[in-house]
């Protein structure tokens, strides 16, 4: 009894598998519809646990999934940020040469 003051205590309620749990079998044979409810909920009980299970990988997948994507971006936008900023040092380095070019036709023609 002790136990099932304990179970009640970290669960608040419980259901009869629960309590035969605790308590073990029954001293009289249940009804043969009673077995057949409480293997339907322990059947049941299993498809929703491994439906949580399978949800709690696809979720975690998904969130990799998004995590890679959101890293990949970064890389694209960090090499979209280094080509720009070569090709502004190109433009940048052609102008200079320009005025320079300008600059020593001048000189020569003076």
């Amino acid at each position: 009894m002790c136990r099932l003051g304990e179970e009640l205590l970290a669960k608040e309620s419980i259901n009869l598998p629960q309590i035969i749990n605790v308590l073990g079998e029954r001293p009289f044979p249940l009804k043969e519809s009673v077995k057949e409810y409480l293997k339907e909920l322990e059947t049941r009980a299993q498809k929703e646990e491994a439906k949580a299970a399978e949800d709690a990988k696809t979720k975690e997948q998904e969130e990799v999934d998004a995590a890679e994507q959101a890293l990949h971006a970064k890389v694209d936008d960090a090499e979209d940020v280094e080509k720009s900023e070569s090709t502004s040092a190109e433009t940048t380095e052609e102008k200079k040469e320009s005025v320079e070019d300008e600059q020593n036709k001048k000189d020569k023609n003076e």
